[in-house]
């Protein structure tokens, strides 16, 4: 939407005088919403510096345009006629309000949010795109940092706008009476637009602590937060004469007025002593106010509490108090939410590594031992261990370990059922254990290679099948693990065990295919498995034009060497001999017994005469092994004979490569055996 002429002198003085494009900046930052202002004929007066930049995207398309004039304006003109906030969907998704501010008779509507409430409405967002011919990979760029929201809070966002927006437009025209109102409104809000880039909870505490004591003249004053099991308000911050009485005050979150706060939601004055002494608190102290820290997305239930002590508020001073506690909610709740999205960030490119390892050729010890230590770097845990269930003795066994020596638990072995491994891989539910020493489940005495008294166990399962168990313990910190880490561990568990039976998986179908084209006498590749690298070959040599050669080998009167020694004596002849070939022959050759006593090897990208060489050399070897089974008296060797063949030079198809080395084979065993003979052409 293009910037509008502005016809009406009072409403540029009031924009300008009320500093409103850079008030909606920092508005917008803090509430994270883009802010347009629009006069009552619809033309763009201000907008923040954060606007959606999905919106740009299909703004910057002609038919795009013409939707989102159409949309918007429709909704501001339905405000401006209904004198009423109005809350719509626009066609990319967004949800947007448009709300109606009248100063002295001069109409103006704030066009906000453009925000999404679900990644579902994100991914719908594709659709328009398609109709408008854009690429839809183009949104990933802009919608990476944009942060979901709901109905609850974009309608508080609003009336926060529009009680603020009209204090300040108003105030122009009211300076005396609002000159103060508007000094702490701004001030607050620059305290709370730095807190931004606070990356600390207790920074924020004290910042804000501190701009409230001093604007509003507060006596005392403390910031309460719930502990992670919702039981207590504890002190974070107090400022005044009485900090130090309070510093470390906690209160019960469910009881007397700090319950009753919890209860309703709302500002909570009390002045009667008997209340006051019962609460806890110090002697010294006569009045508190008490303001709510509510939650944006669930407005049930608190983060903490503001209290104010000693102090007389009046109704303005309540009010304000009040709006800023709950935009400072919102930064205290932005900066938990960006904790947890790092530790989701974390979470997931530990999973990342994880379902990496699905794809990978590591053995499950390996994989065991990478879970491991991501799963113990991601919860800041110093020991952990990782057993698996051996199936042959159904016994728990130690695959991977950190933090302690393997050696020392090696052999360590659980039977389903003992301990507490093994209770948890018997029943199959997980356990958090806050303190080993008190928990019935456990109760028994702090162990001295632990660090704290709290750990965590859960099973590895696949569907309802239990593979294993992921122990963790010693949290750096020294703090006990929290339900938010079961909830970690709970996921990367799911994780791994997929990735353990998937890499316990590969190795036994290695095997197999191992088995399954390799002859188990000799080791070698059987025929099968020849006729198909035979088959590739020729198809490689025709199309790049390269040579390629096929020997025959054949062992010399193996028949009359079996009668005499035996079969086993003539079984370790094999042997001796492929392990002679396979010694002998390059990395890219491929050997393969061929049945009976005769072996070939395929020669890629090797004319003939280089394998001559080669074949030579495996007929020299092969007659200096020594036979130790051999009696002394007939101590010898064996020999073998080979033929010789190449493509395209001797054979146009494989079927002819195969049978013009095996000619020439036949020659080498006629002419005496214990040599090379060339396929030739003109001698047959």
């Amino acid at each position: 939407m293009q910037r509008g002429d502005e016809s009406e002198g009072d409403l540029s003085d009031i924009i300008r005088l009320s500093n409103w494009d850079r008030l909606s900046n920092d508005i917008s930052k803090i509430v994270g919403l883009s802010l347009l202002l629009f006069d009552s004929k619809g033309r763009l007066l201000s907008e923040s510096a954060n606007d959606n930049p999905l919106c740009k995207l299909i703004e910057a398309t002609q038919e795009g345009m013409q939707i989102c004039k159409a949309n918007c304006g429709k909704n501001i003109n339905l405000s401006l006629s209904a004198n009423e906030t109005i809350f719509f969907k626009c066609p990319a998704n967004l949800h947007v309000f448009s709300l109606p501010i009248e100063i002295n008779g001069i109409k103006m509507v704030i066009l906000g949010g453009k925000t999404f409430f679900s990644f579902q409405e994100l991914s719908e967002l594709r659709g328009l795109c398609r109709r408008l011919n854009i690429d839809p990979e183009t949104l990933i760029p802009s919608a990476k940092d944009l942060v979901f929201h709901d109905i609850q809070f974009l309608r508080s966002s609003a009336k926060f706008i529009g009680t603020l927006a009209y204090y300040l437009f108003d105030g122009v025209y009211h300076k005396e009476r609002f000159h103060d109102k508007s000094i702490r409104l701004m001030t607050i809000l620059n305290v709370i637009s730095d807190m931004e880039f606070v990356t600390e909870e207790d920074q924020i505490y004290r910042n804000l602590i501190n701009a409230f004591g001093i604007i509003f003249n507060i006596d005392s004053a403390s910031i309460m937060i719930k502990d992670n099991n919702d039981e207590l308000f504890k002190t974070k911050e107090a400022f005044g004469k009485t900090a130090s009485l309070i510093s470390s005050f906690s209160s019960d979150t469910s009881k007397g007025i700090f319950g009753r706060v919890a209860d309703e939601k709302r500002p909570v004055l009390c002045n009667i002593t008997f209340e006051i002494l019962q609460a806890g608190l110090p002697v010294e102290i006569r009045s508190v106010y008490l303001f709510p820290l509510l939650r944006k997305e669930d407005t049930d239930k608190l983060l903490g509490i503001f209290c104010v002590f000693n102090t007389e508020l009046n109704e303005e001073n309540i009010d304000m108090i009040s709006m800023f506690c709950n935009q400072a909610a919102i930064i205290l709740e932005n900066l938990i939410l960006r904790k947890k999205n790092r530790r989701y960030l974390e979470e997931i490119a530990v999973f990342a590594d994880i379902s990496r390892s699905v794809g990978s050729t590591l053995e499950a010890e390996e994989v065991c031992l990478m879970i491991l230590e991501k799963t113990t770097d991601l919860l800041f845990a110093e020991q952990g261990s990782l057993m698996l269930l051996d199936r042959d003795k159904m016994e728990l066994a130690v695959k991977a370990v950190r933090g302690i020596d393997k050696k020392i638990v090696n052999l360590l072995r659980i039977r389903p059922g003992e301990g507490i491994a093994g209770k948890v891989f018997a029943e199959g539910n997980p356990i958090l254990v806050r303190d080993i020493e008190s928990d019935h489940r456990v109760q028994r005495s702090k162990r001295p290679r632990y660090k704290t008294k709290s750990f965590m166990s859960i099973p590895l399962k696949l569907e309802d099948r239990t593979i294993g168990i992921l122990n963790i313990s010693d949290k750096i910190t020294g703090d006990v693990f929290s339900e938010e880490d079961l909830r970690c561990l709970k996921s990367v568990a799911s994780y791994a065990s997929v990735a353990i039976e998937r890499s316990e998986f590969f190795m036994r179908f290695e095997e197999l295919k191992k088995i399954s084209i390799t002859d188990p006498l000799t080791t070698l590749l059987n025929r099968r498995y020849f006729q198909e690298r035979l088959h590739e070959e020729v198809e490689r040599s025709k199309r790049h034009g390269l040579p390629l050669s096929l020997i025959m080998i054949d062992i010399d009167h193996f028949k009359s060497f079996n009668d005499r020694y035996g079969h086993p004596a003539g079984d370790e002849a094999l042997k001796l001999a492929a392990a002679c070939m396979r010694n002998t022959i390059r990395t890219i050759d491929v050997a393969a017994r061929y049945g009976g006593e005769e072996f070939t090897v395929i020669l890629p990208q090797t004319t003939k005469s280089s394998a001559q060489t080669i074949a030579e050399r495996i007929c020299r070897d092969v007659e200096k092994i020594d036979f130790a089974f051999v009696r002394e008296k007939d101590r010898g060797s064996i020999t073998v004979s080979i033929g010789l063949a190449s493509f395209p030079e001797d054979a146009d198809t494989l079927e002819d490569l195969i049978r013009n080395s095996d000619r020439a084979l036949y020659l080498a065993k006629e002419h005496g055996r214990n040599r090379v003979v060339l396929f030739n052409r003109e001698a047959l």
